[in-house]
């Protein structure tokens, strides 16, 4: 069954569309089936239970810490049991990839409480086995935080809707504060890791990941982590040489 976001705790979800971005499947004269959002892929996590993840660089995708957790044994997933499937769409990749490595927020804790800490530590980076070339999929550009007010995009999988191209709606920025975002969004399992970006000029940038579902004033919401400076830091501790125990 798809990833449990892990926290349970309105506005109407709209479908939106922007641009394609660049590289998508009219290179090889064939339309996008994901509508221009073949970054944003599927992981499968070595079962039945899958997360959202979205390529931020040719070899690098930005997900939830919490989807690196068997759900069973509360044990962290081998990176090697990864799949993230690019272009996703009717039970077939457009590009699929295996996981290399996985590093995650250096606060992240598994097991302790729902809540704002929870989010605040829920980003991983994961590197792929090889890179995507970017003439195939371009990877999504990325912004520090959502914007004050106003609407944010999400683009993501969910449950009943795991094989086809993943949902676009725009939802309400109602807060921002200590690099958690709540927003005014209806998403089901398997969202988690989604992105949640801001159009800059047009362009659509992810600026922060889903980590859990809500409810607040009878209302669902969803809470994310926005992403300030902890991708670099991701990054540079993926660039340092493996350690093996």
């Amino acid at each position: 069954m798809p990833r449990d976001l892990f926290l349970l705790i309105g506005c109407s979800a709209l479908f939106f569309a922007v641009p394609c971005l660049a590289g998508d499947a009219a290179a090889e004269g064939t339309r996008d089936p994901t509508g221009g959002w073949a970054a944003v892929g599927r992981l499968d996590l070595g079962g039945d239970e899958f997360c959202t993840g979205t390529l931020v660089s040719p070899a690098q995708v930005l997900t939830a810490a919490h989807c690196l957790v068997d759900l069973m044994t509360g044990r962290p997933i081998p990176p090697e049991r990864i799949l993230f499937l690019a272009g996703w769409h009717d039970g077939h990749a457009a590009v699929a990839r295996l996981v290399r490595r996985a590093v995650t927020h250096p606060d992240r804790v598994a097991g302790i409480a729902p809540g704002r800490g929870r989010v605040a530590a829920d980003l991983a980076l994961l590197e792929l086995s090889r890179p995507i070339p970017e003439q195939q999929i371009a990877p999504m550009g990325t912004a520090p935080e959502l914007p004050e007010a106003g609407q944010a995009g999400v683009v993501s999988f969910a449950e009943g809707r795991a094989e086809v191209a993943p949902l676009r709606q725009l939802c309400e920025v109602l807060e921002r504060k200590d690099g958690v975002a709540i927003l005014a969004c209806d998403v089901d399992f398997g969202s988690s890791g989604a992105p949640a970006f801001r159009l800059d000029g047009g362009v659509p940038r992810v600026a922060a990941v889903i980590s859990a579902m809500a409810e607040a004033e009878g209302r669902p919401v969803v809470l994310a982590r926005e992403l300030g400076d902890e991708l670099a830091r991701l990054q540079q501790a993926l660039a340092q040489p493996a350690v093996f125990p």
